[in-house]
């Protein structure tokens, strides 16, 4: 799957301007390949994530409907910056808890990590994945699901998102590397940089069934 992430510098005074836009991308729910997207507001930054089957219906939809519908929402003129980038996901590098009592519910808020990895370190990065990743959180309450994804054409450069449910703690890749979340060694040669995002989901910008087609999400005018 194809995951495009979205961050728009919006100034306060057009961030209304931007929230009634968005109800214009609705229609992407209607394009082939489309799976869905969330969004929310970090600070002055609108963050959007669009999951997609493959670059192919991607790059039919931008062909055929993404400027038609940016010139409709008039996002174009209420960002002040927008800064694109397209991710793949690694199927074998899930976590998925959906089916727990303390996921349920519409995801509240989503954890963007973005990390460097150091040279020559991608086998002892696999082996962090297995050992102690993925199984801190299959038990990380309030998780729904995590995916980890690789950047489309920079390697080394990963990406971890990952969907939180109300009152829950979302737990970090850099947190898991030591006992205390403290910077350890071990970390310095696993990573040359960690940079984590936490979005509060807004209800009205989520379209679309979720990656595994099994539920709908909000969408605009539902409650």
């Amino acid at each position: 799957m194809l995951l495009k992430l979205i961050r728009c510098d919006v100034a306060a005074e057009r961030q209304e301007a931007f929230c009634n836009g968005q109800s214009v991308w609705d229609e992407v729910a209607e394009c082939d390949g489309f799976l869905n997207q969330r969004g929310g507001w970090l600070e002055q930054q609108a963050w959007l994530t669009s999951w997609w089957s493959d670059w192919s219906s991607y790059a039919n939809f931008r062909k055929e409907t993404h400027d038609h519908l940016l010139a409709r929402s008039g996002h174009g003129l209420a960002c002040d910056r927008i800064e694109i980038s397209y991710w793949e996901d690694l199927p074998n590098e899930v976590v998925d808890r959906r089916g727990s009592p303390d996921a349920a519910g519409a995801p509240v808020l989503t954890l963007v990590e973005l990390l460097d990895l150091a040279p020559g370190c991608l086998p002892e990065f696999r082996e962090f994945l297995t050992w102690r990743w993925r199984s801190a959180l299959a038990g990380a309450p309030g998780l729904q699901e995590a995916r980890l994804c690789r950047h489309r054409k920079r390697p080394g450069k990963y990406l971890i998102w990952s969907t939180w449910s109300s009152g829950a703690r979302p737990v970090s890749l850099a947190g898991l590397l030591q006992p205390g979340f403290r910077v350890p060694q071990r970390r310095l040669r696993l990573l040359r940089s960690h940079e984590a995002f936490q979005i509060s989901c807004e209800a009205g910008w989520q379209v679309g069934a979720d990656l595994h087609g099994k539920s709908a999400f909000l969408t605009h005018g539902e409650s």
